[in-house]
């Protein structure tokens, strides 16, 4: 069972998306994605030093990132991740790819955010491609 907690989705679309979910075919994948950077700069908020004293934060001068980029089966808990060095759309296409790859012979349902890489036309004809 899915609960919803504060969110900016009205109450009919929830409905609308739980009776989806609830009506999906038996052997449905049901996948949920996000994404996050991940940054090499050091927080500040985590470093300590003495009253009165500066706080020294050693850093190497570039602020180095990542995309880590996964998904969870919400029936088995399956993870997929991926790491890209940034967030386009040619990106999110491999890793529409790779999932498809891992679920070869069933129908994958994906719940996604409205991130620009995923309503692309071109990753929402590419998946439409993959089923």
């Amino acid at each position: 069972m899915f609960t919803w907690r504060r969110t900016r989705i009205g109450h009919k679309k929830k409905r609308a998306i739980l009776h989806q979910l609830r009506s999906r075919p038996p052997g449905t994948v049901l996948l949920v994605e996000d994404e996050t950077i991940l940054r090499l700069f050091p927080p500040l908020r985590s470093a300590w030093a003495r009253r009165g004293e500066q706080a020294k934060v050693p850093i190497t001068g570039r602020n180095a990132r990542c995309v880590l980029q996964g998904t969870v089966n919400l029936d088995t808990a399956h993870r997929v991740l991926m790491r890209h060095s940034n967030r386009r759309q040619a990106n999110f296409g491999m890793f529409l790819r790779r999932l498809r790859r891992g679920y070869r012979q069933s129908p994958i349902w994906m719940l996604l955010d409205k991130d620009p890489s995923h309503t692309a036309k071109a990753n929402r004809r590419l998946a439409r491609q993959l089923n």
